[in-house]
């Protein structure tokens, strides 16, 4: 009884009703106003991917090809909160890009001019569809030509990387969720993004990134071989979430931040610290009136201690903010430090459930 035809899993009772709770109060990402897009795909990377040198060769060479150059973070770059980029480049060479490229990027044609053969035998150099024949001058056999990438990306889709987005592998054992914001990182096709129009982006890190999300959530993911679960965009966009309130927006809009300063820095104190302050955020603006009773509460607390943190600060002012603010809420005596510790225990059959069921 109870059941639906549905894809399901069998989980514990105290998982279940604590999914249960957390879904009622979502709405299903797919009627956010939010995009989700797959990584670029090249057909062939040998040909787009670029080393550090091979980059600097081709912008002295011409220094024109910089316009055509952006940074690569593979899938498997992602941490939570964190990127480890390895210095890695990628031609980004839109749809229709082809007939101005010999002209205006010399050192970019000559470059993919030595993988023409290859470039060629990509299917879709081979095998046409119609779909966008009409939008150029049609000179060769496939959906688009040989120095372009695979899947005819134009200006609107390339836009999305440029700009402020969540990025996440595809196939990942720790569901990590990374902020890009002024970085303008392009992921490859083992990699996604999350793009919006509206500021909610920091607070749907923080949730991503929650034990919230983990515990009630990961099972909607297919496992796949050691332990390593598949992120479809069709599931994710499933997943109900709550909408923030505007101080909700506001306080993750300068949590999220201050943790990936912390990670890019490597103060592993400071981010671990902030990853539990986060978490109990995130549980607050589910279960407030519960923690309320059990006087476990931290936004107020916590925008009194952001007030003066400025994201659009210098990295160093940043850094000195970084420094007092771990330093002053996890001082022994302090109210935020206390709660923290006390919150399993004071909650052992909600947010002791919540934090067990989020160890991934």
């Amino acid at each position: 009884e109870g059941l639906s035809g549905d894809a399901w899993v069998v989980i514990s009772a105290d998982r279940q009703r604590v999914k249960t709770l957390v879904e009622k109060q979502g709405i299903p990402l797919e009627k956010w106003d939010i995009q989700i897009s797959r990584g670029i795909i090249t057909g062939y990377n040998e040909a787009f991917y670029l080393s550090e040198k091979e980059r600097n060769d081709l912008i002295e060479e011409d220094s024109a090809s910089e316009e055509l150059i952006g940074k690569l973070l593979r899938g498997r770059d992602v941490e939570r909160y964190k990127v480890n980029w390895q210095n890695t480049y990628q031609l980004i060479i839109k749809f229709g890009a082809h007939q101005q490229l010999e002209s205006n990027f010399p050192a970019v044609y000559r470059h993919l001019l030595r993988h023409e053969k290859k470039l060629k035998a990509r299917g879709q150099c081979k095998y046409g569809r119609e779909r966008k024949a009409d939008q150029v001058s049609k000179s060769y056999p496939g959906q688009h030509h040989w120095l372009e990438l695979d899947n005819n990306p134009a200006d609107e889709y390339l836009n999305l990387f440029k700009g402020q987005k969540i990025m996440y592998p595809n196939m990942t054992k720790y569901l990590p969720f990374y902020l890009d914001v002024g970085n303008g990182y392009f992921t490859n096709d083992k990699g996604f993004i999350i793009t919006s129009a509206v500021n909610c982006l920091a607070y749907l890190t923080a949730f991503l990134n929650s034990s919230v999300f983990r515990g009630c959530f990961r099972d909607n993911f297919p496992e796949l071989m050691g332990n390593t679960y598949e992120v479809r965009k069709i599931l994710i966009e499933k997943i109900p979430v709550r909408k923030p309130t505007s101080s909700q927006t506001a306080l993750f809009e300068k949590l999220v931040p201050l943790i990936q300063l912390a990670k890019r820095h490597e103060d592993s104190a400071a981010a671990a610290f902030l990853e539990d302050l986060i978490d109990a955020c995130v549980m607050e603006c589910y279960f407030r009136e519960h923690m309320a009773e059990r006087d476990l509460l931290f936004h107020d607390k916590v925008v009194t201690a952001l007030e003066h943190f400025d994201i659009l600060a210098s990295e160093s002012r940043q850094l000195d903010h970084l420094s007092n603010i771990h330093a002053t809420l996890n001082a022994p005596k302090h109210p935020i430090r206390n709660q923290l510790i006390r919150l399993t225990a004071d909650s052992p059959g909600l947010l002791g459930v919540i934090k067990e069921e989020g160890r991934v």
